[in-house]
């Protein structure tokens, strides 16, 4: 489903007016750095310009946080859609592929901020690119 411009426009305003307020004591990062001790940022532009993914990490522990890398299993992994929230369709579809080919292949607990509860899981290589393996979830 297209996105109208409209439609965007009147969001990027709204988010705008909600961080000025506290816009003086914001701090900007550069994406691929450690950020603060066990949290790494990771370059993720498509979804918007300069978005980013997380890597937390404490010792061998390891934890990828998506933020909007990917938004549903079905539409962002099982098939390589290019949904309409998307800014840059083909740039986007290129960081997931890139992300989640390292979550793979690094076997990463991945937490799909989007994602049915509990938002846990791991990326699993296919013939057909990728499938999201939910974690089991205990009490």
């Amino acid at each position: 489903m297209p996105v109208t411009r409209d439609f965007r426009d009147r969001f990027a305003a709204a988010i705008k007016r909600s961080v000025e307020p506290i816009a003086k004591d914001i701090e900007l990062y550069e994406a691929g750095v450690e950020i603060v001790p066990g949290l790494t940022t990771i370059a993720a532009p498509g979804h918007t310009p300069g978005m980013a993914t997380f890597l937390l990490h404490s010792g061998s522990d390891q934890l990828l946080l998506t933020a909007d890398l990917a938004y549903h299993p079905v539409v962002n992994i099982d098939h390589p859609w290019r949904p309409g929230p998307d800014r840059d369709k083909d740039t986007a579809l290129a960081s997931r592929r890139r992300i989640f080919d390292m979550a793979a292949t690094d076997r990463l607990l991945v937490l799909g901020f989007h994602y049915p509860f509990p938002g846990l899981g791991r990326m699993l290589k296919t013939d057909m690119g990728y499938a999201w393996v939910p974690a089991g979830w205990q009490f």
